[in-house]
């Protein structure tokens, strides 16, 4: 099994590499975005929030290496199943859109698309579907009270 893991922050960031990598510094320590860029991060720790999009408040805030996920990972010669699992406190939609040349290689996706985009909590599950459908995607399953969704690739 291959896992791909990708957190801006490092504490997070740390916290994957022990429970997954055995310690190892694997995570990418980058954010996901639809362009290769430098964005602001905004840290919530203390409420579990971390987002290139703006929560308002009182955030910690420091630069961050965005990068498309398609211009980093190579599906080429991964074998099925490939799940893609999109948690990124509202910004889903860059993310997906920095994907666009993988999600004809993805088997699943599985989406957080709750009410966390910005000061204005909003959620990302219309544009987030529009997405995948425009993509072959289908949605298989829905949790609508924490708004998470699970897609499978129609096309393949």
């Amino acid at each position: 099994m291959d896992y791909v893991a990708f957190e801006p922050e490092g504490l997070e960031a740390r916290c994957i590499d022990l429970n997954i990598y055995g310690g190892e510094q694997k995570t990418i320590r980058k954010a996901l975005w639809n362009r290769n860029t430098t964005l602001e991060f905004f840290s919530k720790p203390e409420t579990a929030d971390g987002s290139v999009i703006d929560p308002g408040g009182t955030a910690t805030r420091f630069s961050v290496d965005a990068v498309r996920l398609d211009t980093v990972v190579d599906l080429t010669d991964r074998r099925a199943p490939i799940i893609l699992k999109v948690e990124a406190e509202g910004a889903e939609p860059e993310i997906l859109e920095g994907a666009e040349s993988l999600l004809a290689a993805i088997d699943f996706v599985t989406v957080d698309c709750g009410p966390e985009r910005g000061y204005e909590q909003a959620h990302t599950l219309v544009e987030t579907n529009n997405l995948l459908l425009d993509a072959g995607f289908r949605l298989l399953q829905f949790g609508p009270r924490r708004m998470t969704a699970l897609y499978f690739n129609a096309n393949r």
